[in-house]
């Protein structure tokens, strides 16, 4: 059996019953149980974004991560992506920027508090739905 990479940090138990499971499977339930886990983490990234014209807030989006062979999962971004299209200041507000002055301008970090914030919840939703996730994968 080729060698998988699901691991679920501080929980052995479910990382052995990920193992046991095919490797589709697998992938299918973490990245449904990512998507809903993120959802808390979206809504206070939402409440804690600066808000000018609504644009930044309403841009704010669960997407999949980038396809890969060794990572999966989802991630809360920018409908475009940091520094990207229309609501490219995302990233500046995130993570500072560097005024024409020299001055350094912190960023707000709305995001990183956001994470923060609601770590505990969305580890807990995460949790609960892959082990609902592999004890429906073992009843089919």
């Amino acid at each position: 059996m080729a060698k998988k990479a699901f691991i679920i940090t501080g929980d052995k138990k479910l990382n052995r019953a990920l193992f046991r499971l095919e490797k589709t499977e697998a992938k299918k339930i973490v990245r449904k149980a990512a998507r809903e886990a993120l959802r808390p983490v979206l809504s206070q990234a939402k409440a804690n974004a600066p808000e000018d014209t609504g644009r930044l807030v309403a841009s704010l989006k669960i997407r999949a991560l980038k396809r890969s062979r060794k990572r999966f999962g989802a991630t809360v971004q920018t409908a475009a992506g940091n520094f990207q299209g229309e609501t490219y200041y995302g990233g500046f507000q995130e993570w500072g920027w560097v005024a024409r002055s020299g001055n350094k301008i912190p960023g707000d970090r709305f995001m990183l508090r956001a994470a923060i914030t609601e770590r505990q919840p969305a580890l807990r939703i995460y949790r609960r739905l892959i082990s609902n996730g592999i004890i429906g994968a073992a009843k089919s």
